[in-house]
């Protein structure tokens, strides 16, 4: 059941790898909560590893660590990934994740129109009233091929961002900013070095840049 099936990932160190994880067919509605994604990192787990799971169509985020977290000396895992043909952000980290390595990920879905994702392809996102998102790196990765998403979205503390690549993206390749309209905190300490951005800002509509700062307030 796409409305309410997901993979939930708990506990101290655990591994989730090897595996490829679908939840709906493609052309369905998309949905919003945490047990509506594919693989759903718990609020609380420790230095979890994700690692070789290929996840797609999602009616919502294709991996979701909900407050999920690592530590400065033994940093939780996303690694090896292919995830694609969400309805939401292929990767999403919320609700004070932190100490997360995000590598070697691929979001493109080799590019194919019914394998774009719904949303941005890495994003961390800090709500307003959450602890921040913290300590999140994001590298040697691909994303892009989205529908009015970016292609990694950065909105926490200590971040960093390097030796990625995206290509095809409606919004931004790479932002860096508070957003009103989705009543997000704000970005703070965030390094962002040697990326390449390909084709960013295709709905002109958005008007973004291939790397977007910004905010309000």
């Amino acid at each position: 059941d796409s409305t309410k099936s997901s993979i939930r990932i708990s506990g101290t160190k655990p591994v989730f790898r090897d595996m490829i994880v679908s939840s709906m067919s493609a052309g369905q509605t998309r949905m919003f909560a945490p047990e509506q994604c594919n693989v759903q990192i718990l609020e609380g787990c420790d230095r979890f590893t994700i690692s070789n799971v290929w996840c797609y169509y999602a009616r919502c985020t294709g991996i979701h660590s909900n407050g999920g977290k690592g530590t400065a000396t033994e940093p939780a895992r996303i690694i090896n990934c292919k995830v694609f043909g969400t309805l939401a952000d292929s990767i999403h980290m919320t609700r004070s994740s932190a100490y997360i390595d995000v590598s070697m990920c691929d979001t493109t879905g080799g590019m194919a129109a019914v394998y774009k994702s719904g949303d941005d392809g890495i994003a961390v996102v800090t709500y307003a009233g959450q602890f921040p998102c913290h300590h999140i790196r994001i590298f040697n990765n691909k994303t892009g091929n989205t529908y009015h998403g970016r292609g990694i979205c950065l909105i926490g503390e200590d971040l960093e961002c390097y030796n990625n690549t995206t290509d095809t993206t409606d919004g931004a390749g790479i932002i860096i900013t508070s957003e009103k309209s989705n009543n997000t905190g704000n970005p703070r300490r965030v390094t962002v070095r040697n990326n390449v951005v390909y084709r960013s800002g295709q709905d002109t509509v958005k008007n973004q840049a291939g790397i977007h700062i910004g905010g309000y307030g």
